[in-house]
C-alpha cells in the first residue's frame, strides 16, 4: 500500500494504491490523521482490491471523520468496488466522485511538508520517499515534529527514500541528526535509501554516510533485512 497527501483548500486529499486489506487498513489508518473539521478525501482510484476488512475501514474513517466535525468524500470509478458500495448503502452517508473534477479550480497548498512525501511499508519499516525537497526552515521543523511524533508512538523502524532528488537544503541536515540521536534512544533504526551521486556527495562532506546505512533501491534494503531480526522489531545492525 502506498499513501500520498495532497492539500486542496479546505480539502485533505489521501491517494491510495495497493491493497486495501486486513494488512494495510492500519497503516492507512494511522497516515490519516488531518480530520478535524476537515473535508477528507479517500483517493481509490488505483486501488487493486477491497476486502471486507477494507470496506469496514471506510466506515470507521466515516465515523471518525464525522465525530470531529469533518466530511468524508470517496474517489472512485471502479464498477465492481462502487457496486459493493452501493449494497453496502455507504454511498448514503459517504460523498462518492468518479473524479477530480471537484477540485479543479483548487491550487494545492505547499505548507504541509508531507503533501509532497509518499509514505509506504517494507515489512516493519514505515518508508518516506521524497518528491521534492523540503524547501525552507518551517517544513524541515514540521517534518522533523511528525517524525518524532511517530518515533514517540512507537514507529521506530523508519526508511528515508532520497531517490527522486538531488539535493536538500542545510535545515534538513539538521533534522536528520536530530531524528538519528532520538530514534537511537529507543533502539531503532533509521536508514537512506536511492541516495542519487550529486546528494552523495553532500552527504560525505558533512559525515553523514559514516552515520547512517544507505542502501541503493528498496530491492537492495529488502535483501539486506533477510535473516535478520530487525524483520521481528528487534534492532540487530
Amino acid at each position: 500500500m502506498e499513501i500520498k497527501k495532497q492539500t486542496l483548500g479546505e480539502y485533505s486529499v489521501y491517494r491510495l494504491s495497493g491493497a486495501l486489506d486486513n494488512q494495510s487498513v492500519d497503516f492507512v489508518m494511522s497516515e490519516i490523521t488531518d480530520t478535524r473539521g476537515r473535508k477528507v478525501v479517500i483517493d481509490i482510484n488505483e486501488v487493486n482490491h477491497i476486502d471486507s476488512t477494507g470496506f469496514g475501514f471506510l466506515i470507521r474513517l466515516w465515523k471518525n471523520v464525522t465525530y470531529q466535525n469533518g466530511e468524508l468524500h470517496l474517489l472512485c470509478r471502479k464498477s465492481g468496488f462502487l457496486d459493493t458500495l452501493h449494497e453496502l448503502n455507504l454511498h448514503k452517508i459517504i460523498h462518492i466522485f468518479n473524479d477530480d473534477s471537484v477540485f479543479r479550480d483548487l491550487k494545492e497548498e505547499t505548507g504541509d511538508p508531507l503533501a509532497h512525501i509518499t509514505v509506504t511499508k517494507i515489512e516493519n519499516f514505515k518508508v518516506l520517499a521524497f518528491e521534492r525537497p523540503l524547501e525552507n526552515l518551517m517544513a524541515a521543523r514540521q517534518f522533523n515534529d511528525y517524525l518524532t511524533r511517530q518515533i514517540d508512538s512507537g514507529n521506530i523502524f523508519l526508511a528515508l527514500d532520497f531517490s527522486k532528488i538531488k539535493n536538500v537544503y542545510s535545515d534538513m541536515i539538521c533534522v536528520l541528526l536530530s531524528l538519528r540521536r532520538r530514534i537511537e534512544e529507543k533502539s531503532g533504526w533509521l536508514v537512506f535509501i536511492g541516495v542519487r551521486e550529486e546528494l552523495y556527495g553532500l552527504f560525505e562532506c558533512v559525515g553523514i554516510t559514516q552515520m547512517f546505512d544507505m542502501y541503493p533501491d528498496e530491492k537492495a534494503f529488502l535483501t539486506a533485512l533477510k535473516g535478520k531480526n530487525i524483520i521481528k522489531g528487534l534492532s540487530e545492525k
